[in-house]
């Protein structure tokens, strides 16, 4: 199993449909439907286009504008998870691990549970 360091993780790096604050700026993005989980001569769609538009809460905003402040916005998270990984020694798996995983699987460790029972958790007055 191959785990990556956690700086070397990147939204655009993984498989997939992803959108990016420039598809914005665009007519839109065409999605094109997985080989998985639908059948070849079923009813959904080959492909369908996905059109991302501004929020009237930033109508004050150009489109250009309010790109740049996603960009930046999004740099600024991925930059804050990527140092909080790192500062709690967190690391993450690579892509071809997520891929083999079954949808079954389950963790082989637990978390820790509360530690109030909530039958007797009730404060007498």
């Amino acid at each position: 199993m191959k785990v990556l360091s956690c700086t070397s993780i990147r939204f655009f790096e993984w498989p997939g449909v992803h959108t990016t604050p420039k598809d914005l700026l665009s007519d839109g993005i065409d999605v094109h439907r997985p080989e998985v989980y639908f059948r070849e001569n079923g009813n959904m769609p080959k492909t369908a286009k996905l059109k991302l538009v501004r929020p009237p809460t930033h109508d004050h905003l150009s489109d250009k504008e309010f790109v740049a402040l996603l960009e930046k916005k999004l740099e600024k998270r991925e930059t804050e998870i990527r140092e909080h990984a790192k500062a709690k020694n967190i690391r993450f798996l690579g892509v071809r691990h997520i891929q083999r995983q079954r949808h079954t699987d389950t963790p082989k460790s637990k978390e820790p549970r509360r530690k109030l029972k909530p039958r007797v958790a009730a404060v007498n007055k």
